[in-house]
């Protein structure tokens, strides 16, 4: 199911989207802030409820009872307050300018602050913004280097591209790895995950959750957000379930051929590419196979050919 053919309108009141944006701004709420997941719901009568601060994660958007009403979600996600990791500030606004502007959950978000944070329509199925709070989340939750990787391939390409290679794969490595999904909103896509999240097609997951009794304002079903986009819950390297890399190096002739071409040039020192070798003490890196890709492979040579060829579309 496409995502613009989702019949979303959100019917919060303007008063409770404002009590939103008032503990956002509160005192309170800037004296306890702490870890992660600092978040409250806004009930239809203008209560503020389920308030907590300082969780490693967004388990606790389900309220105690399934079935007491939410109008608004409110996440606080300044990074630059009490936040354990300071680093790349510049990149990390770049991601929150992406997720609030031009990201698929903008049209969810209701009120948007770097320096608060943000409110989030309930008017969308439980599991989806779950995953949406999971996104901001990463703002206070992950290193530097996750930022800095989304930067640069978002100025090359787009955010839509960056995102779920900067933060849905291993980053850190020198070669792409595969990661689950637990803490992230996916887990590292398949090809043709990728395809379907580049065209805002978010899959069957999407068609069963569309219907109001599934929406988080009255339901709390917070299970499978990371099947969304038809990507599995886990990459197991069989049939239907390869990382992207893999299925572009099997599937895609002219991106093998490509890539064998720049590993045949001379790399960085003059130097010609050959594998890691496994016997070496001096690097942890994992010895690659070929169809592996190093992230300065993929930036270079990789994601150029992919969208010149259609394979992926840059938004």
């Amino acid at each position: 199911m496409l995502l613009n053919a989702f019949p979303f309108t959100s019917r919060h009141l303007p008063e409770n989207l404002q009590k939103g944006i008032d503990w956002l701004n509160s005192d309170k709420t800037k004296r306890y802030i702490g870890d992660n997941a600092n978040f409250c719901m806004i009930s239809p009568k203008g209560v503020v409820v389920d308030e907590q601060f300082s969780r490693v994660c967004h388990a606790g958007v389900q309220p105690p009872n399934p079935r007491s009403q939410k109008d608004v979600v409110v996440l606080w996600t300044n990074p630059e307050r009490n936040s354990r990791d300071r680093s790349a500030m510049t990149e990390r606004r770049e991601y929150f300018d992406w997720l609030v502007s031009k990201s698929f959950a903008s049209e969810f978000i209701l009120y948007a602050d770097w320096e608060t944070g943000v409110c989030l329509s309930t008017d969308i199925p439980s599991d989806l913004l779950q995953s949406i709070c999971i996104l901001f989340r990463h703002i206070r939750e992950l290193p530097e280097k996750h930022f800095l990787l989304f930067s640069r391939i978002s100025k090359s390409f787009s955010g839509d591209i960056a995102y779920p290679i900067s933060f849905n794969t291993a980053v850190g490595n020198q070669y792409l790895t595969a990661v689950g999904y637990t803490h992230r909103a996916w887990c590292t896509f398949t090809l043709n995950a990728f395809q379907k999240f580049l065209n805002r097609d978010f899959g069957e997951q999407l068609s069963l959750r569309a219907k109001p009794e599934y929406h988080h304002r009255v339901s709390s079903h917070m299970v499978g957000g990371c099947r969304y986009c038809d990507n599995p819950q886990y990459i197991t390297n069989s049939e239907g379930s390869y990382p992207f890399w893999y299925s572009l190096w099997y599937n895609h002739t002219g991106y093998r051929e490509a890539l064998q071409d720049y590993r045949k040039e001379s790399q960085p020192g003059g130097s010609k590419y050959r594998p890691p070798n496994p016997f070496s003490k001096s690097t942890l890196e994992r010895v690659s196979k070929t169809y592996d890709v190093t992230y300065e492979e993929l930036i270079t040579v990789g994601l150029p050919w992919a969208v010149s060829n259609g394979v992926l579309r840059n938004a």
